[in-house]
């Protein structure tokens, strides 16, 4: 801004200077005609210095933003318009950012329950068994399944049977701390990890879990049903531990999952490892 205002007081005072040399300073028109010029010349290079390095912040970061990188902004530390336009880009990546982390939070979420969906759990269950092996802790998995769920659905409705799913994830909410990991696995079987969480504790929680399930009550046209779930109990420390991580988090699974389709042989409502 200080810049413009020197161009426009330049300008300003030109025909004056060119007036003094006409009538008082002949003798010194060409130096003075030489510095007025050198000035206006001196100011211009500023200014088209300026706007070249705002081009060039907006160039580089149009690089970074197609490389997946929102999170840059443009610096300027001046007031005026280049940095008004500057906050209104800034602003316009924020928004995109925001956007963005917020379609991704989406893709990783089940809009039914809220909890985390297959692709969540996934990474999640990879990520925790990392965890896992550096700090030398145990890790647990529950595979959780509602018994006779597709009775109830043609029995109730599939929007009672919607009500159920979400009620269910809601004792997870309340019950699960907040390092645990709780997902919707398909349909009505759910996923729960447990880091920091041995076989027995993992029972323990499965155990409670259930019976929170087992005092659910949910009232149809016809009467008031009650509901139970099976659960499958697995451990890292079951599993080889110079597996792959891929191998190891498909093993875990498929051992709660064992379990858990032994629980539903042996009566339902239970608990299995």
């Amino acid at each position: 801004m200080l810049k413009v205002r020197l161009i426009l007081l330049l300008f300003s005072l030109y025909p004056f200077i060119l007036l003094a040399n006409f009538y008082f300073f002949e003798k010194y028109k060409k130096n003075i005609y030489l510095l007025t010029t050198v000035a206006l010349i001196c100011v211009f290079i500023a200014i088209l210095r300026k706007i070249y390095l705002f081009i060039k912040h907006i160039y580089n970061d149009s690089e970074k933003i197609v490389n997946g990188n929102l999170t840059t902004c443009v610096k300027m530390s001046e007031e005026g318009y280049f940095n008004t336009v500057a906050k209104a880009y800034n602003n316009m990546l924020d928004k995109i950012h925001t956007q963005r982390l917020d379609m991704e939070k989406l893709s990783y979420q089940d809009h039914l329950t809220g909890l985390g969906n297959r692709r969540m759990l996934d990474k999640a269950l990879e990520f925790q068994i990392i965890q896992s092996d550096k700090a030398k802790l145990p890790l647990s998995l529950l595979a959780l399944d509602i018994d006779d769920f597709k009775k109830i659905n043609d029995t109730y409705g599939h929007l009672f049977g919607d009500t159920v799913l979400a009620e269910i994830a809601s004792i997870f909410n309340v019950s699960l701390r907040k390092s645990d990991v709780a997902a919707r696995f398909g349909g009505e079987e759910f996923v729960i990890l447990l880091p920091n969480t041995s076989l027995n504790d993992a029972k323990r929680v499965a155990e409670k879990i259930r019976k929170e399930v087992n005092l659910l009550h949910f009232q149809s046209d016809k009467k008031l049903v009650s509901i139970s779930i099976t659960i499958g109990v697995s451990s890292i420390n079951q599993i080889d531990n110079s597996l792959p991580i891929k191998s190891r988090a498909k093993i875990l699974l498929e051992k709660a999952d064992k379990a858990l389709y032994f629980g539903k042989g042996s009566g339902k409502n239970n608990v299995s490892v």
